[in-house]
């Protein structure tokens, strides 16, 4: 099995043995070139020949030649993609049409920012942190200390192994993951382990591709302990709790999962066994009861309006978690959107059956902003965040122009929000929701409301009180008792 041609599969000589190297990995190819994976989406059409009305339905994902755009600031290059820059000049027109662009004589309220003025626009949106080719100190990321010693070509050399598409930059999120892991072991006395760690990519991927996510870990720490024997990042000793967390962790970092989410006693024997646990898959009963309507079809005022909570979370591993009265949902910024929109392209995402989880993700939040353009809601809860100069509201707008999805991967966490709100929606529930919201926000009114029922109450019961006693005075008085005797049917003669 192989991915766009990138990296060749492993020899089940190679598995037996233990002898041969890891697999080596193709050259990237030019920027101009359109790639396999993008030929298969359009049709076979290279970008060129692709008509804009066509263009509409094709999410292109890979940037051709003409239009990738390569920028610098302060001497650092970047890449733009072409959806960013298209969503960035949408909303500069728009911008445009309301208030006046330039200086002196020039402005005019309708003036659109040209192609030129945008590239400006652009490299203020795209902070990169990025090493030049020539091996300069690279700038300091968010949260990290000392120099950062990821080199373009280290940088590219990991996307050969990660991603099928070697054309784009590593995601930034991956990157900064890889370059935090680098830092944790070089505070701990360990040398450099960008090499060591391209290594222990390079087996990984290569053994995924080849085996499967059927595959038990335990097979491919037999191969690894040949092939990554005195590798920097590879323990030193046949030791199996290491060796174990050194292949989660890489894989972790891989899917640009929060590491410090991963149990401390792993207990996955199959590398399937990892996304089952995590994102378990409908149950048989749950598919019957559902009636195939798992899908994305409630929104963040749906939750609210049942008494559900809104936590936002950095992990992509909570994403729509249901906990209590909490729901999860993943805060990401421009950054890690790279990593969500590349999922379809990361090899080891597709090895463990997770390649569609960064469209889910997106798309999620789209519809539970109720397909909003703007993505008001999603903005207003901080779902949506800005990063490197890269504004919330131009995230919302990537994310409302991707394409749907149905829920495979979340499908199980769609169906227990799903059954949570049929479940709240129902008389009792919602009729003591009413009461406790209409008790927090109006106390005055509220109480208000229960001392008059009470005084009602009272008012019945006592009229009720008075009729009984009537009856009864009634009944004792001799008058009452002379008219019942003489009564036809009453007489003892």
């Amino acid at each position: 099995m192989s991915a766009s041609g990138n990296i060749l599969p492993l020899h089940t000589s190679d598995v037996e043995s233990h002898h041969e190297e890891p697999e080596q990995l193709t050259e990237i190819p030019e920027a101009g070139e359109p790639d396999e994976l993008f030929l298969r989406r359009t049709g076979g059409k290279s970008p060129e020949e692709i008509s804009d009305d066509e263009g509409v339905e094709v999410i292109q994902r890979t940037d051709s030649k003409e239009n990738m755009r390569q920028s610098t600031q302060n001497g650092i290059p970047f890449y733009i993609p072409d959806e960013l820059r298209r969503v960035l000049m949408e909303m500069a027109s728009e911008s445009a049409s309301e208030h006046d662009v330039g200086e002196g004589p020039s402005r005019h309220p309708n003036r659109q920012r040209t192609v030129d003025s945008m590239d400006e626009v652009l490299r203020n949106a795209a902070q990169p942190i990025r090493q030049t080719a020539q091996g300069q100190p690279m700038q300091q990321g968010p949260g990290l200390r000392g120099p950062l010693n990821l080199t373009d070509q280290e940088s590219a050399e990991l996307r050969r192994i990660l991603y099928d598409n070697t054309r784009l930059g590593l995601p930034s999120s991956i990157w900064r993951g890889i370059v935090a892991r680098n830092l944790i072991a070089v505070q701990h006395g360990q040398s450099s382990s960008i090499e060591g760690l391209t290594q222990q990519y390079r087996c990984l991927v290569a053994f995924l591709l080849q085996k499967g996510k059927e595959t038990a870990v335990s097979d491919f720490t037999a191969v690894a302990r040949k092939k990554l024997a005195g590798v920097e990042g590879w323990p030193t000793k046949e030791d199996v709790k290491e060796e174990n967390k050194t292949i989660w962790t890489s894989i972790f970092g891989a899917l640009d999962f929060t590491q410090e989410k991963m149990p401390k006693e792993i207990t996955w024997k199959k590398f399937i066994d990892m996304p089952n646990e995590i994102f378990p898959p409908l149950t048989a009963k749950q598919k019957k009861n559902a009636h195939g309507q798992v899908m994305f079809d409630f929104t963040f005022e749906d939750m609210e309006d049942v008494g559900l909570r809104i936590e936002g979370t950095s992990t992509i591993q909570e994403h729509l978690l249901l906990s209590g009265k909490k729901v999860y949902v993943y805060q990401f910024d421009w950054e890690d959107m790279e990593a969500l929109l590349q999922y379809d392209e990361s090899h080891v995402a597709k090895a463990l059956g997770l390649a569609q989880l960064g469209d889910e993700i997106i798309y999620s939040i789209t519809c539970m902003s109720g397909k909003d353009p703007n993505m008001t809601k999603a903005i207003a809860l901080n779902i949506l965040r800005e990063s490197q100069g890269v504004s919330r509201e131009i995230v919302g707008k990537f994310c409302y122009s991707q394409k749907p999805v149905d829920p495979n991967i979340l499908a199980s966490r769609v169906y227990a929000i799903q059954k949570r709100l049929k479940k709240q929606r129902r008389f009792w529930p919602t009729l003591k929701r009413d009461v406790r919201e209409q008790r927090k926000k109006q106390p005055i009114f509220f109480y208000g409301t229960l001392l008059t029922l009470f005084f009602g109450v009272c008012t019945i019961i006592q009229t009720v009180a008075s009729v009984w006693s009537l009856q009864a005075a009634l009944n004792q008085s001799p008058v009452v008792a002379q008219a019942q005797a003489a009564a036809p049917g009453n007489s003892t003669g």
